[in-house]
């Protein structure tokens, strides 16, 4: 077994206790490069496989070692769903900040950006469409227990995840759910600024309030459905056959 078939040989060995898919698209392609020229003349003779119209060995060792470069460049699910949750944390907070204290949206409400969309300010004390709202602290403090609680359930599910689908959506979700419970805990309610109204037929979007947290959240889930509904099938455990 040559040198680089032998590296390739231990990173395979070591991805697939860790990552049994990565694994087995590893394995793969390392049974596809791994096969030694043969010995003789031929072995001796760098050009006889061009000859023969076959790639050089090493030309083709060099490809595939390329790929698996890129590939271990790649950011793990894990580490891309929190640098997704933080990204959605830190613009929606900005935003909120800008809104309220530097352009000072209470003051020049509504302002109209399109027929069915203004932008304006409304505290929400409650979740989605001010469903249980509440006002005093013993109640407030309840309502943020409960979404940290589904917080760490979204975490732990992150934490876990093997597609970075999931993990960039889960992350989406994370960081919008955050920026919110932030909101809650600084402010003592959230801030929306953007009111979508519409005659159509669109159920509860016809009026619906609501800001950069809510879009990030509403974005996660899309992916998540997405991945749900139209992402293909995982190839089979190669240690399980």
């Amino acid at each position: 077994m040559s040198d680089f078939a032998a590296h390739i040989n231990g990173r395979v060995n070591w991805v697939e206790p860790v990552n049994p898919v990565r694994g087995a698209k590893l394995r793969t392609m390392f049974e596809a490069i791994s096969h030694e020229a043969p010995a003789g003349d031929q072995a001796l003779d760098p050009d006889a496989p061009l000859r023969q119209g076959k790639p050089p060995p090493l030309a083709a060792s060099r490809q595939s070692e390329g790929i698996l470069n890129a590939i271990d460049r790649l950011p793990a699910p894990r580490w891309l769903g929190l640098a997704a949750a933080a990204a959605a944390l830190a613009v929606d907070q900005t935003h909120k900040y800008w809104m309220l204290k530097v352009f000072d949206i209470g003051e020049r409400q509504p302002i109209r950006l399109a027929p069915f969309l203004d932008v304006m300010l409304s505290w929400n004390h409650g979740v989605s469409y001010s469903l249980f709202s509440v006002h005093d602290d013993m109640a407030r403090g309840l309502l943020l227990g409960a979404q940290l609680l589904i917080v760490g359930g979204l975490f732990f599910w992150l934490w876990g995840s093997r597609a970075r689908i999931v993990a960039l959506g889960l992350g989406l979700i994370i960081g919008g759910a955050l920026g919110n419970v932030t909101d809650r805990w600084l402010r003592g309610a959230v801030a929306d600024f953007f009111f979508l109204h519409t005659s159509l037929p669109v159920g509860p979007l016809a009026n619906y309030v609501f800001n950069l947290a809510d879009v990030a959240i509403t974005l996660g889930v899309a992916l998540l459905l997405i991945e749900t509904f139209f992402a293909p099938a995982s190839p089979p455990d190669a240690r399980t056959g």
